[in-house]
């Protein structure tokens, strides 16, 4: 008789939780992405602006600068994909693959670059030309304000000439090294450094590499690098993997201990 009350008992529990968990399901099915898709505002702070489109999410500043100097970028904070969590109130928030992982602690990212190579005749040293969008935005402001510096990577057959590139930084995106007559570079990378004052709202990526380019004749001695993906956009943009914001109702959403109201 035990045996069967006890066995009554947990039979009845599961049912209830059941009911209670399915409840629960339907009430959350029943906020669908048209209903949330708009525009929120940041409450306390309606410069920052969430727009839900169908399938894609931007989180912008629209704050103005008046009495400080302006920032080279961004109104843009984060931008991706959204979707809606099947079983809990929540929106699943995430940015594209290629700003690099969200789970970075470090602050550091990599980066492809396109590499030509040339060889100048009766040359004693290595010329690297690095240029990305930054130092366009440099040539177009006819000033360079050095918020970045460059390091450079180089495997060859000689050991000494390698270490000799390790700890040195440049300010300029124009590096002449000084190059033995029977060096052969076999690798080639670039680091950048982010200096903490760039002018940007939010400094997101402070370390980008380049992945390691293979040099196809070693005895070139010109490298004209393009970075177009270094840009001051890159630099800033929040990173997303799986965020969660906590759907409150169907005009209010709770997100990074922030409430973002429908406009």
């Amino acid at each position: 008789m035990e045996n069967y009350k006890s066995n009554f008992y947990t039979s009845l529990f599961v049912v209830v939780l059941a009911i209670i968990l399915n409840s629960c399901a339907s009430k959350y099915d029943i906020i669908s992405k048209s209903e949330i898709k708009g525009e929120y505002e940041q409450k306390g702070d309606k410069g920052i602006k969430l727009f839900l489109k169908e399938n894609s999410f931007v989180l912008i500043d629209t704050y103005k600068q008046e009495h400080l100097p302006p920032y080279n970028c961004c109104d843009t904070l984060a931008y991706g994909k959204w979707e809606i969590d099947k079983k809990l109130p929540l929106l699943i928030l995430s940015t594209p693959e290629e700003l690099g992982d969200a789970s970075n602690i470090y602050d550091s990212y990599y980066l492809n670059m396109d590499v030509i190579e040339e060889l100048k005749p009766q040359s004693d040293s290595i010329t690297i030309i690095i240029n990305n969008p930054i130092e366009n935005f440099y040539k177009q402001q006819s000033k360079r304000v050095g918020e970045i510096e460059y390091t450079v990577s180089i495997s060859s057959n000689d050991i000494n000439f390698d270490s000799s590139m390790l700890g040195k930084r440049y300010n300029s995106n124009l590096i002449v090294l000084s190059r033995k007559e029977n060096v052969n570079i076999d690798k080639l990378e670039i680091e950048i450094l982010v200096k903490s004052d760039i002018s940007i709202k939010k400094l997101e990526a402070r370390y980008v590499y380049t992945l390691p380019y293979d040099v196809k004749n070693g005895k070139s001695n010109v490298f004209k690098i393009d970075i177009p993906e270094l840009s001051y956009g890159f630099l800033s943009y929040k990173r997303l993997d799986d965020d969660y914001v906590k759907i409150l109702n169907k005009n209010k959403l709770l997100w990074d201990g922030k409430e973002y109201i429908r406009k």
